[in-house]
């Protein structure tokens, strides 16, 4: 089992199944992979991180466009 979910061929609908019937046998491992998720998440996307990203990619962008002559 993955740390936060599992990865699945997308077309197989078996795989899907028995991964769903696992989590609903075995409420434990449900419980600890939905915590990693949100730990996951929590760390990964949070609203300072975005807005740092965003600001990296608004500065990238500027100085792309500086270049071409685009922008002064």
């Amino acid at each position: 089992a993955g740390v936060t979910g599992f990865l699945l061929d997308p077309y197989d609908q078996t795989e899907l199944a028995s991964k769903i019937l696992m989590l609903l046998e075995d409420i434990a491992l449900a419980k600890k992979m939905g915590e990693a998720g949100i730990k996951k998440v929590s760390q990964e996307h949070d609203s300072i991180r975005a807005g740092e990203n965003f600001g990296k990619r608004i500065r990238w962008l500027i100085s792309c466009h500086k270049r071409a002559g685009v922008v002064e």
